[in-house]
């Protein structure tokens, strides 16, 4: 969408309806390349301008319209959003202290020679109204005045629930300690912990503290806890800014926590961190009202260092170019080079608790060409079949097993074709007609996961490959699943379907909001068929496969259908069947023939890995006319609707691939697979499928 009109002018306007960056102006303009597409301007009266060509106008503004019938240059906040922007250096101080930072040369062997001062997110993220009168004396020494303030609370909670945190500043050094609260209940506990550490770590105690007037820090409590340490609690008066010290500092944090996350487009959620990185460089950048020096200097005598600092947002940068991920080149002019953004999500680990966060550079795939700039996708995936194969093998023979893992699997894949990207975010501090010429792949490459899958080929090729057990569960998958449902407190069930219950997908009220029950099936089970499922697995988390060592490397198979069973089509209950039986034998054939198949599948499998079975495989089942079938041809002729199964089976059979021995119902396996059981029964067959209790950690 944009403005018709004939007037050039040279002011840009940002503009969160605009679809595209556009302009009638082409001096601005940099890799004029003619526009080939269909497309058009929408202006607000209806018309259409024809768009002439597609440019660049700075290293931000790419993919410009140039549309000379426009009236108005716009700058689209939805585009701007998809490409990034620039981080500034240090967290954003103020032009004067980064001024001195750079003339003393305390930031390193940096090359500054260029380097613009201004910054537009500073504006935005400092803007302020409101003046914090400070206390004009200063304490003699380090902690003998304390200024305290709590803030909160954040509209979004960070990924560890904090909502508010608090500050505590000592006025002879202005050294700032900050602590994430989930409640403001915590701030008296939290002060304890801040005297324990002051105590600790620097052999003194805090003789003043100073604070607002709000109740979490006037309780009985806390002012009995004072007065016990002889501590002096000055508070200010309601509705006054007395505590001004604690204010402007909070002030002066929130502002560079604003800088940070604008400047990034860090997700909101990531305040915590932020705030963190903010503290962290306050304390250590030269301030006015210590005459130019550091917080850091005056708490500890000695000089900060700035060695470790990076961009906030992007700190991958340093190990996409350790890869050799590019290599910088001029602009090819006929090439449109792909954008790239940041990705940001937070690791956890197995007991569901924080590991890491974890930024990632992504490319924009989505803009790729078939036949240009990728070509084969297709990349092996490997089928937990396959998994529990190898661990039976591994467990049987008593091997020993490691695991590993590939730190940031897909960047390590080499592209074959040839790919240019725009710079990312961080990697220049000045505009540039340069671009990346990817060497290895990046995540979201239409081609990254075939890239990754041939590396890792290549590299075993390049090697000679040739306890008591195995424990295998799905714990923290399991504690997941439950957390989405809102069920942790659900009492547990023994078993996961309830007996004599036929549940028919009529029954029941519609859902309001059906969003929750599609995170948790794809198939179409009744909701309370779902529930009943969660609280059972929810009772056994920790319990999974075990694979004993000196175990028979044999296969031996089972197979089962319950006819009719589902209530709304009356199909049997098969794995992956889509008919309905005319009969319990006709289903039970149907479940023999695709237990056949995986049959002759793994035998195939363990014949690759030099584990060739020599023994026909036995197909144990329960329903005597079924086995009749594959064993009497007479049987045929009544079974024409499955013929084909019948010839597959009776084919694997006369090979002596598979066996057919009968087996009694009470001791079908399967059965757990098919349909509702009583706990006892439930409990029998959960053994003999070796599922064991383990503890949740392994």
């Amino acid at each position: 969408m944009g403005f018709q009109g004939n007037n050039s002018t040279k002011l840009w306007y940002v503009d969160s309806g605009a679809s595209n960056h556009m302009t009638n102006n082409p001096t601005a303009l940099c890799h004029v390349r003619p526009y080939a597409g269909q497309s058009s301007i929408q202006t607000a009266n209806g018309s259409s301008l024809p768009i002439a060509a597609i440019s660049d106008a700075y290293s931000k503004f790419t993919d410009v319209f140039l549309a000379p019938q426009l009236s108005m240059n716009l700058i689209s906040v939805g585009q701007l959003v998809d490409n990034n922007c620039v981080v500034n250096f240090s967290g954003h101080p103020n032009t004067q202290i980064l001024s001195h930072v750079l003339n003393f040369d305390l930031s390193g062997n940096k090359d500054r020679s260029s380097l613009s001062l201004e910054c537009d997110s500073c504006k935005l993220g400092k803007s302020k109204t409101l003046f914090f009168p400070l206390h004009a004396s200063r304490a003699s020494h380090c902690f003998d005045f304390i200024h305290s303030d709590v803030w909160g609370p954040f509209l979004v909670s960070s990924h560890e629930k904090f909502k508010y945190y608090v500050t505590f500043i000592d006025n002879h050094s202005r050294f700032t300690w900050v602590y994430f609260l989930r409640s403001k209940s915590k701030v008296f506990r939290t002060f304890i912990e801040f005297l324990a550490y002051v105590d600790n770590q620097f052999s003194t105690s805090i003789k003043t503290l100073r604070t607002d007037s709000d109740g979490e820090y006037l309780s009985t409590e806390f002012q009995s806890f004072l007065a016990s340490k002889g501590i002096i609690h000055q508070h200010s008066c309601p509705s006054t800014q007395q505590n001004g010290v604690a204010e402007c500092k909070t002030r002066h944090l929130l502002d560079m926590v604003r800088t940070l996350l604008l400047e990034s487009y860090v997700p909101s959620m990531f305040w915590v961190e932020a705030l963190k990185i903010a503290t962290h460089l306050i304390n250590r950048l030269p301030s006015q009202v210590l005459h130019m020096e550091s917080p850091y200097f005056r708490l500890f005598a000695k000089q900060p260092s700035y060695d470790h600092l990076r961009i906030f947002g992007c700190e991958e940068i340093a190990a996409l170019e350790a890869n050799h991920t590019w290599d910088i080149e001029p602009y090819p002019p006929t090439i449109v080079p792909l954008g790239c953004k940041r990705v940001y999500s937070v690791k956890v680990q197995s007991n569901g608790s924080l590991d890491h966060y974890k930024a990632r550079l992504v490319a924009l795939g989505n803009n790729q060409e078939y036949g240009v700039n990728y070509e084969e996708t297709f990349a092996s995936v490997v089928k937990m079949t396959i998994v529990r194969m190898i661990l039976a093998l591994i467990a049987s023979n008593d091997w020993p097993l490691h695991k590993m893992d590939v730190k940031n699997a897909f960047l390590h894949g080499d592209l074959k074709e040839c790919i240019y990207m725009k710079p990312p975010p961080g990697l220049f501090f000045l505009p540039t007609s340069h671009v990346c010429k990817l060497r290895r792949s990046l995540y979201e490459l239409k081609q990254a996961s075939r890239a990754w899958f041939d590396k890792f080929r290549t590299t075993l090729l390049q090697f000679s490959f040739s306890p008591s057990g195995i424990s295998l569960n799905q714990h923290k998958y399991t504690s997941d699943l439950v957390a989405i449902t809102g069920l942790q407190g659900a009492t547990f069930v023994d078993t996961p379907m309830e007996l004599n219950v036929n549940l028919r997908k009529e029954e029941g009220d519609l859902l309001a909001d059906p969003s929750l029950y599609r995170k948790l099936t794809p198939r179409h089970l009744h909701l309370a068929a779902v529930r009943r499922i969660i609280r059972y697995v929810q009772g056994t988390s920790t319990r999974g496969l075990f694979f004993p060592a000196g175990n028979s490397t044999c296969l031996t198979a089972y197979s089962d259908a319950d006819w009719v069973g589902c209530a709304d089509t009356r199909r049997s209950i098969i794995v992956r069947s889509k008919t309905v039986s005319k009969s319990s034998t006709e289903s039970e054939y149907r479940a023999m023939s695709l237990a056949c198949s995986e049959i002759i599948w793994l035998r195939g499998l363990l014949a690759a890995l030099d584990f060739s079975e020599t023994d026909p495989t036995p197909l144990h089942t329960d329903n005597t006319s079924a086995i009749q079938i594959t064993t009497n041809p007479v049987y045929h002729e009544r079974t024409k609707h499955i013929e084909v199964d019948c010839y597959s089976i009776r084919e694997a059979f006369e090979a002596h691939v598979i066996t057919l021995p009968h087996i009694s119902t009470d001791l079908q396996i399967v059965d757990i697979f098919t349909k509702a059981l009583p706990r006892h029964r439930h409990c029998l067959l959960s053994s003999k499928l070796m599922l064991v209790d383990q503890p949740a950690s392994i």
